[in-house]
């Protein structure tokens, strides 16, 4: 028998679980928080993914410590107005874009409401990359990184394969798959295999890994 070189996991849809917004605008789908037991309101996590819907123009929360990678999963895309402190940004569908957690920032919605996918890390302890990958029909093969890494389905189902797992991946449409090394996997970069069945079919990829002793915070 082949021995899992990650752990892994499925988080469902209904699995998520919803948690209100800091400032009270609206709700998220929390869907992994590092590490173990920690929790947004005591802003005791290293890193918190989740997945919100954006219906009216308003201001982000406060996260001061942190950083932020958004990208939007659904919807024709947001503009991000950081007043004075930076220039606007946007945020447009499948385009991950970074901010830090406190800049005081209003979303805009010239087009409508939308839907995103956030990751909030302590950029002193860990360093994060968020991509996205339009699959269609097609396979592709991603790096995993030496931390967790985390696949996320935000309009079709897709399949997943990890080094050293005997079974395949079903990983549904908004659903997230969360791979974190085991003991036993080499500290070398492996790769995993994506796969879509339909046109629509793309993915969000994060990559979290720990800063190594002594390493400059990025």
């Amino acid at each position: 028998m082949t021995t899992p070189r990650s752990e892994v996991r499925l988080i469902a849809p209904e699995a998520a679980r919803r948690v209100p917004w800091r400032n009270g605008r609206g709700t998220t789908r929390e869907l992994a928080i590092w590490p173990p037991g920690s929790e947004l309101a005591r802003s005791d996590f290293e890193w918190r993914l989740a997945q919100a819907r954006v219906s009216e123009p308003g201001p982000f929360s406060d996260f001061a410590g942190y950083e932020r990678l958004l990208v939007v999963v659904e919807g024709a895309g947001l503009v991000l107005e950081h007043g004075q402190a930076a220039p606007r940004q946007a945020a447009r569908l499948l385009e991950p874009c970074q901010f830090p957690g406190d800049l005081v920032t209003t979303a805009l919605l010239p087009q409508g409401p939308i839907e995103d996918l956030n990751l909030l890390y302590r950029p002193r302890s860990v360093r994060a990359q968020m991509e996205t990958v339009r699959l269609g029909m097609r396979s592709a093969r991603s790096p995993l990184a030496l931390g967790h890494t985390l696949v996320y389905a935000p309009t079709q189902a897709l399949v997943v394969r990890i080094p050293g797992e005997e079974q395949a991946f079903e990983l549904p449409a908004r659903g997230l798959l969360w791979a974190c090394p085991s003991r036993a996997r080499a500290q070398a970069p492996e790769e995993f295999e994506l796969r879509g069945a339909d046109a629509l079919a793309a993915a969000v990829i994060v990559r979290i890994e720990a800063l190594a002793s002594g390493e400059p915070a990025a």
